[in-house]
């Protein structure tokens, strides 16, 4: 396999209007990508490796050598799979895949000409793409996402629940994610920031969302940052 036949086999994909066929296509336009990266090492690929497996070994994260592209090509593997079992692909999931492999392509071509310097796309560090790698994460975790906000159903994760009591000039927030119990009182907040920010201002704005609840609820439900 070589870089000019997975460009060519990028091609077709991009042509492909099902998300799921594009999902599980560009997953298998991954596996060629792991494929060749071993090629380049000179390094005989484990046969009974998953790919999860290979993604984060020695040979694929030392060549990468960047989380977030590891992040991304993860979330290549793990649309493809849930689209191979059968799972509904959104039309934004589809997209974030098929930018993701593009990228990744790239990225491999760039580096194989010679150049030690690559701009990662604007894309990896917005707030809808942390959204939807979470989201990922969640149901991963066997959490149902509700897509409309401010949204209480039992058993189900919320986004962007309103929190009465916040020290601000408004007196209220949003939490990133609520997860909610068999009662649909909350088990526990989730805050995303972006790598860029320290966390620990993560872990201040999700302790005072907990603390406005323990007014409300009576406790603190668990805070993840």
């Amino acid at each position: 396999m070589t870089l000019k036949d997975i460009k060519d086999k990028l091609i077709n994909v991009v042509s492909l209007e099902s998300y799921s066929d594009n999902a599980i296509s560009c997953r298998s336009l991954l596996q060629d990508c792991i494929d060749y990266i071993y090629e380049l090492k000179s390094i005989e690929k484990p046969q009974n490796a998953t790919m999860l497996e290979l993604i984060e070994g020695s040979v694929v994260s030392s060549y990468v050598n960047d989380s977030d592209i590891i992040r991304s090509i993860d979330y290549i593997r793990t649309i493809g799979m849930h689209a191979e079992q059968g799972r509904n692909i959104r039309r934004k999931e589809s997209k974030l895949v098929l930018d993701n492999i593009t990228f990744f392509i790239d990225f491999i071509e760039s580096k194989e000409k010679g150049n030690v310097t690559y701009h990662k796309p604007p894309y990896m560090s917005e707030a809808t793409t942390r959204r939807l790698y979470i989201d990922e994460y969640l149901r991963e975790a066997g959490w149902d996402v509700l897509d409309k906000e401010n949204v209480v159903v039992k058993e189900k994760a919320g986004i962007e629940i309103k929190v009465e009591g916040m020290p601000n000039e408004k007196g209220y927030g949003y939490c990133d994610y609520v997860l909610y119990g068999r009662d649909a009182k909350p088990l526990a907040i989730v805050e995303a920031k972006k790598a860029s920010v320290s966390p620990d201002k993560g872990r201040h704005q999700v302790d005072l969302y907990a603390e406005c609840m323990e007014k409300e609820y009576g406790y603190k439900p668990v805070m993840y940052y």
